[in-house]
């Protein structure tokens, strides 16, 4: 029998709605559900007394590290009441107020810098851009203002995704800019069923895809002009029902390989992960990850390359070198935390965490041998 996790669900539909929650995270692109997700949803429903300021925050933070002592975050008061951005220059130690806004959060939903001076900001239809570090904000219009994905892949090219509301039937429109978000070029349409962008260098894109048939995701080499069909196998002994639909999320690994996971929404509640090394023309199932059993605790992989993973599961971490075929426990040691970790480099990452109040944030720069953590924006 599948285990249960807090809230009721199980083992493997949690996975499912727990990928969801990682993958906005570490691409920084989120639905407005993440803002506040009750316990029900699966992704960490921690107790929320009062906490001391600076050490957790009860509502949810989106970060984004350039470097291990550069950071941004945005943080959310509550689900409806506007939003703050802030800034560190010394890994999390402190943090400064770099914006303020009353805009009510909703998609697209972007936290996305280079470096301590450049980068983006978007929240429910409007988009921001700083270039002095956050002393000056310009605003920009996006070409539609609907529930939509953006991102960044540098400092001038980006591209937006707007799906269709789920049955109508119809390709979700695309939209790309090179001028920093200055104007935006109308693209093709996306492929139907296309929901989420996972962006590498400046031509190679991905979406993720939902739909009845085989899992599939779509792959572009000229900027999202056109699109390639790569459909998943199914792996021996995952159940199957040909009348359901799958959703697949598709995430970019740091050098030339990809990482696909597909839930069927169908009764069984199937899912598996695949990887591909060759744009996505063949895939390799992925054995589920260690798992402790029995325990609340959250765990999310963290890809330090295409082959070295972290996985973080009930104070265990351990590491892979295949790209997830096996996995070597490294320490037992870990602080009693749930993670969500994001690697930066070979020794470098930052985890949301759960503590009790709220979210933390942690930082490692031993290659996650150690963890230490830091104060959470003010305010937030």
């Amino acid at each position: 029998m599948d285990a249960l996790e807090p809230g009721g669900l199980s083992r493997r539909k949690w996975r499912a709605l727990a990928w969801g929650a990682a993958a906005a995270i570490v691409v920084m692109v989120a639905a407005v559900v993440y803002l506040r997700p009750a316990p029900s949803q699966g992704f960490m429903p921690f107790a929320t007394p009062t906490v001391r300021p600076g050490e957790a925050t009860a509502n949810f933070v989106m970060y984004d590290f350039p470097s291990p002592a550069i950071g941004w975050a945005m943080g959310f008061t509550d689900g409806s009441s506007g939003f703050s951005v802030s800034r560190t220059v010394d890994g999390g130690k402190n943090w400064q107020r770099r914006l303020t806004s009353g805009q009510v959060p909703a998609a697209p939903l972007l936290l996305r810098f280079f470096n301590d001076q450049r980068g983006f900001v978007a929240v429910g239809g409007r988009l921001l851009r700083t270039s002095d570090g956050g002393a000056s904000w310009k605003s920009l219009n996006l070409p539609e203002t609907r529930t939509s994905f953006l991102d960044f892949r540098d400092e001038r090219r980006g591209w937006l995704l707007v799906p269709i509301a789920d049955g109508a039937g119809q390709p979700a429109h695309l939209y790309s800019t090179d001028d920093a978000g200055d104007s935006w070029q109308t693209l093709p349409d996306a492929p139907l069923g296309a929901n989420m962008i996972a962006l590498r260098r400046t031509t190679e894109m991905w979406v993720s895809s939902w739909g009845p048939g085989t899992p599939r995701v779509y792959r572009s080499t000229d900027g999202g002009r056109s699109w390639q069909r790569r459909e998943i196998p199914i792996p021996e002994g995952i159940e199957m029902d040909p009348t359901a639909s799958w959703n697949t999320f598709v995430n970019l690994l740091p050098g030339e390989g990809a990482v696909a996971y597909a839930y069927c929404g169908c009764f069984a509640g199937s899912s598996f992960q695949s990887t591909s090394f060759d744009g996505g023309a063949t895939w390799r199932f992925v054995p589920a990850e260690p798992y402790s059993g029995g325990t609340a605790h959250r765990s999310v992989i963290a890809y330090q390359d295409d082959f070295h993973w972290w996985f973080i599961d009930a104070r265990i971490l351990y590491r892979t070198s295949n790209a997830g075929q096996t996995w070597t426990k490294i320490s037992d040691q870990l602080p009693d935390w749930p993670f969500s970790p994001r690697v930066i480099d070979a020794k470098h990452a930052w985890a949301l965490v759960g503590v009790f109040g709220g979210y933390g944030l942690a930082i490692t720069s031993d290659a996650g041998l150690h963890w230490t953590r830091v104060t959470v924006p003010p305010g937030t």
